[in-house]
């Protein structure tokens, strides 16, 4: 029984500990999972407001005053400059979508390999400003 107890326990006490600290594949399929659901919600909330243009042109004359009345700076000047110009609203499509979803990718394998303690404030920060902002989105769409 001596022998026995000394090879179980051992074994037992790294059971308890691997249970204690979720594994670097349950984690990362845990991040999978949720990052994916919130690409999803924000990809249908998009969708789903996607035919309200002539809302979104009321609502965005509504912000462009309301800076305007704030004296917050603007951008029209430079769009005035560049929204004529279609290969340079076509480069900065692509430059906003070669950059932003490569790079926050990179962020969060980075986190999730390197810094696995800090995932769970960047799930919430994530899960809360995209909530807001599709649920301001869904309220007042751009």
């Amino acid at each position: 029984m001596g022998q026995f107890m000394q090879a179980v326990i051992p074994k037992f006490h790294k059971l308890v500990s691997l249970c204690k600290q979720p594994s670097l594949r349950l984690s990362v399929f845990f991040n999978i999972v949720t990052f994916g659901l919130l690409w999803l919600g924000y990809s249908t909330v998009r969708r789903f407001t996607s035919d309200s243009w002539q809302i979104a042109q009321e609502n965005a004359v509504r912000v462009v005053d309301f800076q305007e009345r704030m004296g917050l700076p603007s951008e029209v000047v430079l769009q005035k400059q560049i929204i004529d110009v279609d290969w340079m609203v076509r480069v900065a499509n692509v430059f906003y979508f070669a950059m932003h979803f490569p790079t926050m990718i990179i962020f969060l394998l980075w986190a999730m390999f390197q810094k696995r303690e800090w995932m769970a404030r960047i799930r919430f920060a994530l899960i809360s400003t995209t909530t807001i902002g599709l649920i301001i989105h869904l309220a007042f769409p751009l």
